[in-house]
């Protein structure tokens, strides 16, 4: 499902809601030897601990120094022990991947991280450790993800975009979302198409976004519960790509009321919103 009427590369940078990286060194290696050490994972995993305790305390600095693209069965051996990532991260289209545990020491990507159309992925457990991406975050068409949980310490994002956007779509069984501990988005943030999300507590700590919101097409979505400290969007002027552009669009959300989307609206009009917006097609009762 597409949701933006155009798309327009700029530094490796996508306009929309398919959200690509720059571009990352083409060559190069693990700067160190990347311990296969797993047992502090095994033995958060045998003891039934919580996602917050699977993140190691402490690991070494260890940089993998290209970009990472993810096999359809793979097991991340070589990411194991590495606390940054020097390009973008891309899991996608694997078929046995369950959740991103071998990834614990993980702290920060230097680009884009994509999680998107991974079969059997069902949480992000495994990132409790990744603070800042410095780019796009694009979660998306992911069948059997539950959850975001594991983002919970995303505390920075987008520093290294001139055109950031964080979309989580089409994922037809994610429940609840997580933009972490981020209060400032750079760019726009895109909710869209995923069918089983109620509230939009993930978004609790988001005070600002530069550019636009999209909430659309959350069939499920009963409420904006989760964006009461939201203050700002469009707070910055978007780049002319030729096609009108939306700043703020909460539409065709099938159970959230019609009233509390403009509820939103007003209240970011209040504080300064002066953006093109589109609020219609909530169909849930209005108390």
């Amino acid at each position: 499902m597409l949701y933006p009427v155009g798309r327009i590369t700029y530094c490796g940078l996508v306009f929309g809601i398919a959200a690509v990286g720059c571009s990352s060194p083409s060559s190069g290696s693990v700067d160190s030897a990347v311990s296969n050490d797993a047992s502090s994972v095994a033995a958060a995993d045998a003891a039934g601990t919580s996602d917050a305790a699977l993140a190691p305390a402490s690991c070494p600095d260890k940089t993998y120094s290209k970009s990472y693209s993810a096999t359809p069965d793979d097991t991340f051996e070589a990411l194991r022990g590495v606390t940054n990532i020097d390009g973008d991260l891309r899991i996608e289209r694997t078929t046995k991947v369950v959740d991103l545990s071998a990834l614990s020491c993980l702290k920060t990507i230097r680009y884009t991280l994509i999680v998107s159309k991974n079969e059997a992925l069902t949480s992000l457990r495994g990132l409790e450790s990744l603070a800042d991406v410095g780019s796009d975050v694009d979660i998306a068409d992911n069948p059997s993800l539950d959850n975001m949980d594991g983002l919970a310490n995303l505390a920075t994002v987008g520093k290294n975009s001139l055109t950031f956007r964080f979309d989580i779509r089409d994922n037809a069984k994610l429940r609840s979302i997580s933009l972490g501990r981020v209060t400032a988005i750079p760019g726009g943030v895109g909710i869209n198409g995923n069918a089983s999300i109620s509230d939009l507590g993930g978004l609790r700590t988001l005070t600002s976004i530069a550019r636009s919101l999209w909430i659309t097409g959350n069939g499920s979505l009963k409420s904006l519960k989760g964006t009461e400290a939201l203050t700002a969007v469009a707070t910055k002027p978007a780049p002319n790509i030729g096609v009108p552009i939306i700043d703020l669009k909460i539409s065709a959300n099938s159970h959230l009321p019609q009233c509390d989307a403009k509820a939103l609206l007003d209240r970011l009009t209040t504080n300064g919103f002066k953006g093109a917006s589109e609020v219609s097609g909530n169909l849930g009762t209005c108390p």
